[in-house]
């Protein structure tokens, strides 16, 4: 077992083989609809929205005051800690400007996206492209993007133009 991360209370010895796609239990319950999680195995094909409309990774958001220390459950063990809330985001709540003292769980274990530029955040693309995204994206499009297997994106819709607009991210 993995002592002080997300994986806390799973078995050492759980075969991953078999339960492709799920979130953090073992009895492969609960879904993951992103990109990168826990033995994952996601091929383009997968990927429902097409690749230039699905994230990949991005920025995360963090309370300034562990920016120069290890501190709070999401600042404790580094980028290379594999499932843990230092790598790992979702976007089921929008995104958000690092500032002090806030959480968006009551955890303290921040979930979301986000970085200390005043304009928006960093995120790549199942593409390859990066783009800046405006913390005021809208909600629903944030959570679309960072899913996989949606088909839910309408490139008629103001907010899917305005993912591909050159300005409307910034």
């Amino acid at each position: 077992m993995d002592p002080g991360n997300a994986n806390s209370g799973m078995s050492s010895t759980f075969d991953w083989s078999g339960v492709d796609g799920t979130a953090n239990n073992s009895d492969g319950s609960i879904k993951s609809t992103g990109v990168i999680f826990r033995a994952s195995m996601v091929t383009t094909s997968s990927i429902k929205d097409g690749a230039s409309n699905t994230y990949l990774l991005g920025e995360r958001y963090l309370d300034p005051a562990f920016y120069n220390s290890d501190g709070g459950c999401d600042n404790s063990q580094g980028w290379d800690a594999g499932y843990s809330y230092d790598t790992q985001r979702w976007t089921v709540n929008p995104p958000a400007q690092d500032r002090f003292g806030y959480s968006d769980s009551g955890s303290g274990c921040s979930t979301i996206f986000g970085s200390p530029h005043s304009a928006g955040f960093n995120m790549a693309l199942c593409d390859g492209s990066a783009r800046a995204v405006s913390f005021g994206i809208d909600a629903t499009l944030h959570r679309l993007l960072g899913s996989r297997c949606t088909s839910r994106l309408n490139p008629a819709e103001a907010s899917y133009k305005a993912l591909h607009s050159s300005d409307a991210l910034k």
